[in-house]
């Protein structure tokens, strides 16, 4: 019997190796695209809590203004109780507005606490899964990083952060 040969071509262990790459690649970027959804989602509730506690006055401040400036104007042209009217219109202006905006804040408690729950949830699932360091973690950074990658000007997280860190 004769010996069987086997002959290694160079072809076929490139292309093996290229194909293989590209499955890397395709898993970075499918990573990317998970922890880009997840950082997204966590950006877009910390606005809602940031707009939250923004509530809006129950008299607005213009007209706050306008009252106070026609009692500064009574009370200099001397009317004897002007001091005390104007002390008093903004004592009650401070306390429905702080009162109020207690009240609303109140309200919305168990709406912030619920985003604030799944931004720290998010957080936690970025520490678990991405391939990226923290300091990369908002959009912007990771739509870069999956654009090297479709592109092919990178192939790895290392030479996507050096490149970004060009630009």
């Amino acid at each position: 019997m004769g010996k069987i040969k086997v002959f290694k071509d160079e072809g076929f262990d490139r292309m093996e190796k290229s194909t293989k790459e590209n499955l890397e690649i395709k898993e970075m970027i499918e990573a990317l695209e998970t922890s880009l959804h997840q950082v997204a989602e966590a950006e877009g509730l910390q606005g809602e809590i940031h707009r939250a506690y923004r509530v809006p006055y129950p008299i607005p401040i213009k007209y706050n203004v306008l009252v106070g400036f026609i009692l500064y104007m009574l009370y200099r042209n001397g009317l004897a109780l002007g001091g005390w009217l104007l002390l008093g219109w903004f004592g009650w202006q401070i306390c429905v507005n702080v009162v109020y905006f207690m009240l609303q804040l109140y309200r919305k408690m168990p709406e912030i606490a619920r985003w604030k729950d799944k931004v720290n949830t998010n957080i936690e699932e970025l520490e678990k899964t991405c391939i990226v360091p923290q300091k990369y973690w908002y959009s912007s950074a990771l739509q870069h990083f999956i654009k090297y990658l479709k592109s092919g000007r990178a192939k790895t997280i290392q030479q996507c952060i050096e490149i970004y860190e060009e630009d």
